[in-house]
């Protein structure tokens, strides 16, 4: 996949794979004007824009392989400088011929709570460092879940059921709740 960093024009990569017998497609670089659209929204949520960064879709692929009755995606935000906010991944596969299917979001910068329009006074000091959720129909152990070349590392593995994964740091001292027990530090998805 080449390289999308934001700036840059967008970018349409296609792929086959005659051996695996799968078809892929990813764009990188697309332009998100949010501060723009939401500068547009009642006078009442103004105070939102200095918080919400203006996105940049930087990257988002698909991989349908047809041997595995599968189809993977994900995606990924950038910030108009090209750091990654958040990615979220889609995968569907057949299972004994029922679809089976997990999804994923993550917060890959952290977000300083001090800023919030309304609690801001309250929170300062405050940081969500790490925010992952997921969804999955059955348990998908590692490996189980195949996305485009290049994309973000998927969990290890996703439990069947909600997941939900909070870092919290509160000036020195930091909190962590959930139940995946990989170090953020040791993926970007």
């Amino acid at each position: 996949m080449a390289d999308g960093t934001a700036g840059r024009g967008p970018t349409l990569v296609l792929t086959f794979d005659l051996d695996k017998l799968a078809i892929g497609a990813g764009v990188t670089g697309l332009s998100s004007p949010l501060q723009k659209l939401l500068s547009q929204a009642p006078q009442g949520t103004q105070a939102a824009l200095a918080w919400l960064p203006d996105l940049e879709l930087s990257e988002a692929q698909t991989l349908l392989d047809f041997q595995k009755e599968s189809i993977g995606a994900y995606v990924v935000v950038a910030d108009a400088d090209g750091n990654p906010l958040a990615s979220t991944f889609v995968f569907i596969t057949q299972d004994a011929g029922q679809p089976q299917a997990a999804v994923g979001l993550a917060l890959d910068a952290p977000v300083d709570l001090a800023a919030t329009p309304l609690f801001g006074t309250l929170l300062s000091g405050v940081r969500i460092t790490d925010l992952g959720v997921t969804y999955a129909t059955r348990e998908f152990p590692e490996g189980a879940i195949v996305l485009p070349g290049g994309a973000p590392s998927p969990y290890p593995q996703v439990p069947s059921g909600f997941g939900l994964t909070v870092a919290v740091t509160a000036g020195a001292a930091a909190g962590r709740s959930g139940s995946r027990s990989t170090p953020r530090s040791t993926r970007t998805w």
